[in-house]
């Protein structure tokens, strides 16, 4: 008879990312669409900043990297609802793909 093998549940969370310009928030979500990431995300803007939205496995080394583009990076779920709620979508659901394949062509 054989065993049964233990499979550790991914575990996905929700990130928000900030960046202070269209450039850096192009760079970023062009260096995300190519690691082809099976994520969800949606982008935000507010009179300040881009804000994105990733909803990932939390051991992806990418969401790390990213940081190298954002300005801000929070798990902060009240933050996240807020952007949510009060700020203006630009992309939702699909953001990394929709952006990055406009930037790509």
């Amino acid at each position: 008879m054989a065993m049964p093998t233990l499979q550790r549940k991914i575990q996905k969370s929700e990130v928000l990312f900030a960046f202070n310009t269209s450039d850096t928030l192009t760079d970023g979500i062009i260096f995300l669409y190519r690691k082809k990431p099976l994520i969800k995300s949606s982008l935000y803007i507010n009179n300040k900043n881009y804000l994105l939205i990733l909803t990932a496995d939390d051991r992806w080394p990418t969401i790390k990297q990213l940081l190298e583009f954002a300005s801000y990076k929070t798990k902060n779920y009240i933050q996240i609802a807020s952007v949510k709620e009060h700020f203006k979508p630009l992309i939702l659901n699909n953001a990394v793909k929709v952006y990055g394949k406009a930037f790509l062509k």
